[in-house]
Order: structure tokens, then C-alpha cells, then sequence
């Protein structure tokens, strides 16, 4: 059958290039989904954290990050991811670069210190794959180097995979407390690692925790908690001049419990909404955090509770005389 109209060789051309150029850039894009992504260079036996927003109040978040994972080479990595994952191998793409910005918007990656045997700790960690998730582990608020498969508590969750890896081999204990859950906190600050790059974007901070019914003159102390090794607070009293107030540096003293303490003596009568906010660079608007959920405080007159001091005692003399009498 003769074709009526047929296509022109010039239109061929084109169409071959137009698909061998999507094709170039869907494989770069594959590569590198995030060119602008600082890449630092990755060594064997190095340990990856990240943070997915969407997990924040998780138990294992309550220090900011969310997941674990070992680099193994070749730009593959080790982790435990949850159920029905378990422990497996995935690419460096797949655990961090694919979801920046989305699942993922900040992470870090550390180094053990001292030169370790990692060709063991790496031989160790492959040596569990295909083991379950460890949720009885963290329902049970513990930890475990090996367990048998009839335990309930066989497998590894992410941070336990990481630190029985590195103390089954080398000695090297990233348990800061030494009981409960080995958490991924302990592990981004404990003093065996070295952190060599750390990308963070200051989250919002938690909502404020203080004094809730206060009096004029009155001077309270407000936290929040901080995830940063230094980082500047600004809090918003609601009440002028103190609308808000100056930024103010706060040094992580690498306790495990990193409260952000503020003084203030309130000077307005009335309801206030407490926030505060972060950054890592004051003079860089663009740094900036959101403002927290507010705190709300009522402050009160000293003349109100004066008057209500006054009426509570007339009471109790009133019901004193009816005893007597």
C-alpha cells in the first residue's frame, strides 16, 4: 500500500535528536536529580542522617532526626526501613538526593574517627539483610546487638543497625546513656565521629514552654529546644517595645537535652501570643525560620490578685467565726 503522505527525512532528523536529547536528560537527571546539591565526598563505612519533616513527633525524632544509614561504596548504602523494608541496600539517590526538598529537607553525614576496621563493620551490616524491622525494639523502648529469629525483637530498626555494626567489630560505642533506644542524636553528636558535612535549613522551633498565668513586673523563664551546635533565637513577647526582641546566640553544650532558655519580665496586662524563631545567619532574612506555635500567656494586675488574696482570706475568717460560734 503506497502511504498518501509521507514524512519528510528532514522531519526524521528532528524527531531522532528531540528524543535523543530527552533521553540525555533524563538520564542526567537520573545521576544527579539535584545538581545544585552540595555532594561532599563520601568514604566507605561513613554514616548518613536524614530528616523527614513529616515524622516530626515520632519517638525516634524527638532529637530532630529521622533515619540512619551506612555508606557501603559505589554510591550505595545500608539501612533498616521500617516494615516490610527491613534491612536492604538502596543507592545514594534513592536516600537522599531523589527527596530533597520533599520527603527529605535536611542531612548529614559523619565520620568514625580513628581509622576503624570499616571493611568489618561494612561486612558486619551486609551480613543482615533481609532482616526485619526491629519495631518490638522500639516499642520496648531497647536496643540489642543480636537476637535469635524466634525473639520478638529479631532484626534491626536504622540507628541499631548502624551502632551494632560499629560495636560488634570495633569496640565503638555510639550509646551516649547507655540505656534505652541508641538514638539518632547520640550518634550525630557523640564524640567518636566527626561531622563532615551537615546541610540545615533552621526548622521551626517547638512551641515555647513556660509560665502561663504570670503578674505585671513579674520575671519568667521561656524554652525551646534546639537541634544546632550554635544557632541565634529572636522571641516575640506580643507586648511592645519587646515586639520582637533581639537576636540572641545559643551554644549546644552537647547535652542530650538542648533547652534554649529565655528571660522576661512582662510589663503588659492582658493576653499574649509567646512565639520564637531560629536562624543561622541574622543578618540573612532569607535564613530565617517560621515563627513557632504561639505560647499563649495572660498576664495579670497585682492589684487583681491582691483583691483576690483579700477576698480568700475574708473567707476563711468568715468560716472561722462559724466554727466559733
Amino acid at each position: 500500500m503506497i502511504n498518501k503522505y509521507p514524512i519528510k527525512k528532514e522531519y526524521i532528523f528532528v524527531i531522532t535528536l528531540i528524543c535523543i536529547f530527552v533521553t540525555i536528560s533524563n538520564v542526567c537527571t537520573a545521576i544527579d536529580p539535584d545538581p545544585d546539591e552540595q555532594r561532599p565526598v563520601f568514604q566507605p563505612g561513613d554514616i548518613i542522617l536524614v530528616h523527614y519533616p513529616a515524622r516530626d513527633g515520632y519517638p525516634l525524632n524527638t532529637f530532630y532526626w529521622s533515619h540512619a544509614s551506612l555508606y557501603l561504596g559505589s554510591e550505595l548504602v545500608i539501612h533498616s526501613y521500617g516494615v516490610p523494608n527491613g534491612v536492604e541496600i538502596v543507592t545514594i539517590d534513592e536516600e537522599i538526593f531523589n527527596h530533597l526538598d520533599g520527603l527529605i529537607d535536611n542531612w548529614a553525614l559523619l565520620r568514625v574517627k580513628g581509622n576503624p576496621d570499616v571493611d568489618a563493620v561494612i561486612s558486619y551490616a551486609q551480613s543482615k539483610l533481609g532482616q526485619p524491622y526491629d519495631q518490638w525494639s522500639i516499642d520496648n523502648f531497647t536496643k540489642q546487638l543480636q537476637a535469635p529469629p524466634c525473639h520478638p525483637g529479631y532484626g534491626y530498626y536504622c540507628a541499631e543497625l548502624v551502632w551494632s555494626s560499629y560495636k560488634s567489630t570495633t569496640g565503638i560505642n555510639f550509646d551516649i546513656n547507655r540505656i534505652g533506644l541508641i538514638n539518632l542524636w547520640e550518634i550525630f553528636t557523640n564524640d567518636h565521629v566527626s561531622n563532615v558535612y551537615t546541610r540545615i535549613d533552621p526548622p521551626n522551633p517547638m512551641m515555647p514552654a513556660g509560665d502561663l498565668d504570670v503578674v505585671e513586673g513579674q520575671t519568667c523563664i521561656y524554652t525551646t529546644l534546639s537541634d544546632a551546635d550554635e544557632i541565634y533565637f529572636q522571641w516575640n513577647w506580643d507586648e511592645e517595645p519587646f515586639n520582637p526582641g533581639p537576636w540572641t546566640l545559643f551554644s549546644h553544650d552537647g547535652s542530650c537535652f538542648p533547652l534554649v532558655p529565655k528571660l522576661h519580665t512582662w510589663q503588659k496586662i492582658g493576653t499574649h501570643n509567646v512565639r520564637v524563631r531560629c536562624t543561622d545567619d541574622k543578618f540573612n532574612e532569607s535564613h530565617y525560620s517560621n515563627w513557632s506555635s504561639p505560647l499563649v500567656v495572660t498576664v495579670n494586675s497585682d492589684k487583681i490578685l491582691e483583691d483576690l488574696s483579700k477576698c480568700h482570706m475574708t473567707n476563711i475568717e468568715q468560716n472561722m467565726s462559724s466554727i466559733k460560734l
